[in-house]
């Protein structure tokens, strides 16, 4: 039998949707996985599979992709189907915690940019911008934070007092 639920509109502070069902519809069942949409290349829909219950020895974590073209038949789609690799698998996470990260990326440089820059007055103007808390703000100012311009936005220098100063870094060539 397969049930079918759905997730928390909000994901937890890791980026992961969670299960917001009746509760007794997954005590239930034997397994039970919250399927997440990923970014894939163009043309295809990643999906990747997590368990959140699990009594007959399935997989913790799986992830298949399809072709996702409006124009191809479901036999054609069904027959698209493959499993991603799951070395492939810890790229598109990459991309779908950066995706979901998007608005206060741009909030926050937004504030580096108005002269917002000393840490917590920096997370508070982010997030007020963004709509969201200031401890997802901070969350995601420390993820981008570095000196490599490939996957950091913004760095910082200590100063007066120990404030830290963020500045934003040139864009990688």
């Amino acid at each position: 039998m397969l049930c079918l639920s759905h997730t928390n509109k909000n994901p937890t502070a890791s980026g992961k949707l969670k299960y917001a069902g009746t509760a007794d519809l997954v005590q239930d069942l034997d397994a039970g996985y919250v399927i997440t949409p990923l970014p894939g290349d163009a043309g295809e829909t990643v999906t990747q599979f997590v368990s959140e219950k699990n009594r007959g020895g399935g997989a913790e974590s799986v992830a298949y992709s399809y072709a996702n073209d409006r124009a191809i038949s479901y036999e054609e789609r069904l027959a698209s189907v493959r499993l991603v690799d799951p070395e492939q698998l810890g790229q598109f996470q990459k991309q779908s915690v950066k995706r979901s990260d998007e608005e206060l990326i741009n909030a926050i440089r937004a504030s580096i940019l108005a002269g917002i820059v000393k840490k917590m007055a920096l997370s508070k103007a982010a997030a007020a911008k963004a709509g969201s808390s200031q401890r997802e703000a901070i969350r995601v100012l420390e993820r981008y934070t570095g000196s490599e311009p490939e996957q950091h936005h913004w760095t910082y220098a200590v100063r007066e007092q120990g404030a830290k100063i963020f500045e934003l870094l040139a864009p990688a060539v």
